[in-house]
């Protein structure tokens, strides 16, 4: 009887200290989760903050420049056709803006592009000029246009490039902690032919833009296909534009290497 007694004792000992283990155990789990949780979910919703500081504020990505680099430029002016010339002038697409710096002078000023007729910029980097028009000059079902666009290709049938910006919303999930924080200023390149001043998009299916090119168009798709021209490649268009130019008298390419 005492012998049972006793091997019932150990067995209770051996019970309650495995219990006491086993809670142990769960209690350190449950520790644990309970500091992740905190750590990347301190709401019990979502998020990856530590606990008591809050996540970095929202930022906005990219900017509404055409280009942010300052480039030396000259600007022809509606009002008397007023020249500026050797300014360092960066343009803002949302305010439709001009940025200047004046020769010898460190102050910015800003020109609205309503005063600017067209204008030539050295691009800083790469050392070559660009040109710009003001969209007034040109109509959109029947309707001048904000903004500016560059000239690609000139003469005949010009072609040319606007630049537009849109704002892409931050998206972030907190509950799945998926999708974007900042807000991002997105931009794009649309490109048009200018004909009697109507600006149109340019077509990419092949079919339907040789009908733009009225009686060159052949001669436009057998060079299209001599030389393999990718026309989903905005070079390729730029290559194609400067061909069917250069079939009229006077044509005049804005670089060097268009007539090569």
């Amino acid at each position: 009887m005492k012998k049972a007694l006793f091997s019932f004792l150990i067995f209770i000992s051996f019970v309650t200290q495995a219990f006491c283990q086993t809670e142990g155990l769960q209690k350190t789990i449950r520790a644990t989760n309970i500091q992740e949780t905190l750590i990347n979910r301190p709401n019990f919703v979502g998020g990856n903050m530590v606990y008591g500081i809050p996540d970095e504020p929202k930022r906005v990505l990219g900017n509404f420049y055409l280009d942010p680099k300052w480039n030396k430029s000259t600007l022809m002016l509606y009002k008397n056709d007023q020249i500026l010339t050797d300014h360092l002038v960066r343009y803002n697409i949302e305010s439709h803006q001009f940025e200047a710096i004046a020769p010898n002078s460190d102050q910015v000023k800003t020109i609205p592009g309503l005063r600017v007729h067209n204008l030539v910029w050295i691009d800083s980097v790469h050392q070559v000029p660009r040109y710009f028009v003001n969209g007034m000059e040109f109509l959109d079902q029947g309707v001048p246009i904000s903004g500016f666009f560059e000239i690609l290709v000139d003469g005949e049938l010009p072609l040319v490039r606007r630049t537009v910006t849109t704002l892409k919303r931050a998206n972030y999930n907190t509950a799945l902690m998926i999708g974007n924080k900042d807000d991002e200023i997105k931009k794009k390149n649309i490109y048009y032919f200018v004909k009697d001043k109507q600006v149109l998009e340019v077509p990419r299916k092949k079919k339907k833009l040789l009908k733009i090119f009225d009686d060159k168009e052949q001669e436009v798709e057998g060079f299209i296909e001599a030389n393999r021209i990718n026309l989903g490649e905005n070079n390729g268009l730029y290559k194609v534009f400067s061909f069917y130019n250069s079939l009229y008298e006077g044509y005049e390419p804005l670089w060097p290497e268009a007539t090569e």
